[in-house]
């Protein structure tokens, strides 16, 4: 699997791979229809595909204007406005991206998110052709970085972001969507798709006191992007529920929270529910890493090309994690645990088509500890499968119980491939045993 770099400081990008555009527009006179607080782009002028010739109209100006407008109408009256993107196909171009705070560049986007506001619509807004080079560092729906500037109060709803990526120079950090987060944000109803990068990323910042509160994720689309199809790190309060995710290069959902060397216990990835998702053709269904307190529960995942789900540690301790009634269908582990936890508990999930080992504990030098594993049950296939595998420096406190295992293979054959074991060292506190053989 691909890791994840978190971008602190990036090259400029250069120049002849842009097409300049003016980043903000001009203020414009709007009067809402009575009663709407809304902003709809067709009537600041927006031209939508197919269009005659609309194929090259770029709207990126006039969708930024609608957004900087009702930013300005939530400070003038208290009152959060909603900008509209109707049915339609509308183009955008990527220009230079220029911190608020800084004034530095820092890669490219095409629109500028502001906090205090809705987008929403059934409309898509596409990126046009050839909007990036090699290496580049984009995204098209963006927000300006820092504690002061990370968004709050934002609903993005219904609306779909094409990334057209069979039309740009190939890359894997040209995202549809990176915002930075304080607090209250919603994604709902939304697609993502064909992006060189990250279909949906919202992050707050590197310590608790900055983590972004407060986020919903639920019945978006994301397929066919070449990074991690969902993404929150750095958080506190997240739900992730009855998405559909597909064809991603990275994982499928993924939730982060580690802070560097010198925080352990400490984890900023605290309190969650992934739960009711479908994801299909990733590397890993769901990735939480150096996260805590939360729950795995009711997803359907297939074909990963590594785990179904992973559960990983860097410097924070991972604990209280609840992974319960899902359902993993085909990949090389069904659940993969590398690190040492607290409380971590695997109940009741359903297991098939599993290429390599059902669960596998710790991997390279790392180590695996405090698991509970029972009422699983594991769909095994022929004796070229183990049940349990062990990697790495130490596997200790261990308790998989009291779990079923269907085949058509002999008892005393599948006894013999339950665990295989490849760690340096495992203690007494290990057991796994009880399991259930039913034919």
């Amino acid at each position: 699997m691909n890791r994840r770099k978190f971008v602190e400081s990036l090259a400029l990008l250069p120049a002849f791979y842009l097409i300049p555009h003016q980043l903000l527009a001009k203020t414009v006179s709007y009067v809402a229809r009575p009663g709407t607080n809304q902003i709809n782009i067709n009537e600041l002028g927006a031209r939508s595909s197919p269009e005659a010739g609309t194929s090259s109209f770029d709207n990126r100006d006039i969708i930024q204007k609608a957004i900087d407008m009702c930013e300005s109408k939530f400070h003038q009256s208290g009152v959060r406005w909603s900008i509209y993107i109707p049915q339609g196909i509308f183009y955008v171009s990527a220009t230079t991206y220029i911190e608020e705070s800084t004034k530095s560049q820092v890669g490219i986007c095409s629109l500028i998110l502001k906090s205090n506001i809705i987008i929403t619509g059934p409309g898509t807004i596409k990126l046009m052709d050839h909007q990036y080079g090699k290496g580049a560092f984009f995204r098209m729906l963006g927000s300006y970085r820092g504690n002061k500037n990370n968004l709050s109060n934002v609903d993005i709803e219904q609306i779909t972001l094409d990334g057209n990526a069979s039309n740009q120079t190939a890359g894997i950090q040209a995202s549809n969507m990176l915002l930075e987060c304080s607090e209250n944000i919603t994604i709902k109803d939304v697609k993502s798709l064909n992006a060189n990068g990250n279909g949906i990323q919202l992050r707050g910042s590197n310590s608790q006191a900055g983590a972004v509160k407060n986020v919903n994720i639920t019945t978006c689309r994301v397929d066919s992007c070449k990074k991690i199809g969902i993404q929150v790190a750095q958080f506190d309060s997240l739900v992730i529920e009855d998405n559909y995710v597909t064809n991603c290069g990275d994982n499928g959902i993924d939730i982060y929270g580690d802070m560097g060397n010198g925080s352990y216990p400490n984890v900023n990835g605290n309190n969650f529910i992934i739960r009711n998702n479908k994801i299909a053709n990733c590397s890993n269904g769901i990735f939480p890493e150096t996260v805590a307190n939360g729950r795995i529960y009711n997803n359907e995942i297939r074909d990963s090309r590594e785990s179904g789900l992973h559960l990983n540690r860097i410097h924070g301790l991972p604990q209280n994690i609840s992974v319960e009634k899902n359902t993993v269908i085909g990949g090389d582990f069904g659940i993969s645990l590398t690190g040492d936890m607290q409380n971590i508990n695997i109940k009741n999930n359903e297991f098939q088509k599993i290429r390599d080992s059902f669960i596998s504990l710790g991997s390279g030098n790392g180590n695996s500890s405090n698991v509970n594993a029972t009422g699983n049950i594991f769909h095994l296939d022929s004796t070229t499968q183990s049940i349990v595998k062990m990697n790495g420096a130490s596997i200790r406190k261990i308790n998989i119980e009291e779990n079923k295992i269907i085949t058509k293979e002999d008892e005393k054959s599948v006894q013999k491939i339950i665990t295989s074991n490849n760690a340096k060292k495992i203690d007494g506190s290990v057991k796994i045993q009880n399991f259930i053989i039913s034919q």
